[in-house]
C-alpha cells in the first residue's frame, strides 16, 4: 500500500473535483492518501498536517507524512524544487503551473475551454466580443484570453478587452450588443454585476459567459452565469494515473496530461435569444426547479398565462413545446451529475426531477439512445 500526499493551496471546486478523482483512483491501487493544505496566508511556508495542531514547514510536511508520492495542485516551480521533496515522485496539476523538469504536469487545454465558451457567445450572431481578465497576471489568463481573440478572429468579428480595475469605464465604452468571455466565474460575477448596476441588460446589452460552473457563484449573480465546467475529474485521474506509472518506475510524458471542457450550464446570461420577458424567466424557473419535478402548469403559473398560451409563447421562442423543455433541462442536469465520479446512479433521480430510478432510465434512454451507465463511460 502506497502513501501518497496531496498538497494544495487552496480547497477552491477545481481542488475538490481534483481531490475526488484522486481518492477515487487511489481505492483501486490500494493507495493512503493524505490531504495537506496551506494555511491562509502562509502559501508555500507553512502546511497543515492531519492530527498536528499548527503549521509546519514542507521539511517537516515531509518527515510526518513520509510519502512514497507526491501530488501537487497549483503549486509553482519554486515549492516543487524544494530539497525535501528529492528523490520523491511528483507530479503537478493547476492552470498556472509551469514546466519542471523531471516533474510531469497536468495541464488545462484552454483552448478547448474557449471553443465551447465561445460558441455560445457566437450563438448570437453579433458581431462585437470581448475579453474579461483576471486582475492578477497568469498564464492561464493569458492563453484563455489569446485563444477567444483567435477564435472571435476567425468569426470576422471584433475583440475588446475589459480589465476588471476598469470595469465600469470599460463597459460604457463596450459596443452593444457585445458577447462577453470572463476569465473565471468571479470575473464573470463582476461583469454582470457592473453591467446590472450601470443600467444596462444582461443578455440583451451583454451576454456573459464564464469558467468553472462553481454554482455558488453563477447562481448567485445578479443574473445567474453561463459557465464553462472544466473535466476536473480527468485532470485528477490523470494525475493519480501518472503517479501510479512513476511509482512503478514507468516513463511519463507530459504531451499526453491535458484535460479539457467538461459540459456548458447555459443559465440566464446568454438567453440572449429570447425577446419575451415570461419565456426567459420560465426557462430560468424550470433550470432551478428541476430537481423538484416541475409541471407544465407550474410554468404556465410562472408565466401568468394559460398552458396552451404557454405552449404557443415557448414554440414561437424556442421551437418546442413547455414539457419539451422540461425534459431537455432533466437530461441536461443528469448529464451534470453524471460528470461527478462519485454520483451514486441508484440515486440520481432524486436530483433530475423523476418519479423513480426506472423512469430516468427510461426516459433517458429514449432520449439520448444511451443507458447511463454508457452516457458516464462516454464522458
Amino acid at each position: 500500500m502506497s502513501c501518497i500526499a496531496v498538497l494544495t493551496e487552496s480547497l477552491d471546486i477545481m481542488a475538490r473535483e481534483l481531490l475526488e478523482a484522486i481518492y477515487r483512483f487511489g481505492k483501486t491501487v490500494r493507495w493512503t492518501v493524505c490531504l495537506i493544505e496551506a494555511p491562509d496566508g502562509k502559501t508555500r511556508m507553512r502546511w497543515n498536517v492531519p492530527g498536528w495542531t499548527q503549521g509546519c514547514s514542507l521539511r517537516d510536511v515531509i518527515r510526518c507524512v513520509r510519502p512514497d508520492g507526491i501530488i501537487s495542485i497549483g503549486s509553482d516551480p519554486a515549492l516543487l524544487r524544494d530539497k525535501a521533496l528529492r528523490g520523491i515522485p511528483v507530479v503537478s496539476t493547476g492552470n498556472d503551473a509551469q514546466s519542471l523538469r523531471g516533474v510531469p504536469c497536468v495541464r488545462c487545454d484552454n483552448e478547448d475551454i474557449v471553443r465551447v465558451g465561445a460558441g455560445e457567445l457566437f450563438r448570437s450572431g453579433w458581431r462585437d466580443f470581448a475579453f474579461a481578465r483576471w486582475p492578477a497576471e497568469n498564464s492561464w489568463g493569458r492563453a484563455r484570453e489569446a485563444a477567444f481573440r483567435k477564435e472571435v478572429a476567425a468569426s470576422g468579428a471584433a475583440c475588446h478587452v475589459l480589465d476588471t480595475a476598469s470595469l465600469a469605464q470599460d463597459l460604457n465604452r463596450l459596443p452593444r450588443p457585445c458577447g462577453i468571455f470572463a476569465a473565471n466565474d468571479f470575473v464573470g460575477v463582476k461583469v454582470v454585476t457592473e453591467a446590472v448596476r450601470a443600467g444596462f441588460r444582461v443578455p440583451e446589452d451583454f451576454a456573459v459567459v464564464g469558467v468553472d460552473n462553481d454554482e455558488q457563484v453563477c447562481e448567485n449573480a445578479p443574473v445567474t452565469l453561463t459557465s464553462v465546467g472544466q473535466d476536473t475529474a480527468r485532470c485528477g485521474r490523470l494525475a493519480a494515473e501518472a503517479l501510479q506509472r512513476l511509482l512503478v518506475g514507468q516513463a511519463v510524458r507530459d504531451d499526453d496530461l491535458r484535460f479539457g471542457a467538461r459540459l456548458l450550464v447555459r443559465r440566464a446570461s446568454t438567453r440572449f435569444f429570447l425577446t419575451d420577458y415570461r419565456v426567459a424567466r420560465a426557462l430560468e424557473y424550470i433550470r432551478t426547479h428541476v430537481a423538484e419535478g416541475v409541471t407544465v402548469a407550474a410554468v404556465a403559473r410562472q408565466m401568468a398565462c394559460s398552458r396552451n398560451m404557454a405552449d404557443i409563447l415557448f414554440k414561437r421562442q424556442c421551437h418546442v413545446t413547455v414539457h419539451a423543455a422540461i425534459i431537455d433541462a432533466r437530461i441536461r442536469k443528469v448529464r451534470e451529475m453524471l460528470a461527478r465520479p462519485l454520483q451514486n446512479l441508484s440515486a440520481l433521480h432524486d436530483f433530475c426531477g423523476f418519479s423513480s430510478a426506472e423512469d430516468l432510465r427510461r426516459v433517458f434512454k429514449r432520449e439520448t439512445g444511451l443507458t447511463l451507465k454508457a452516457a458516464r463511460a462516454a464522458l
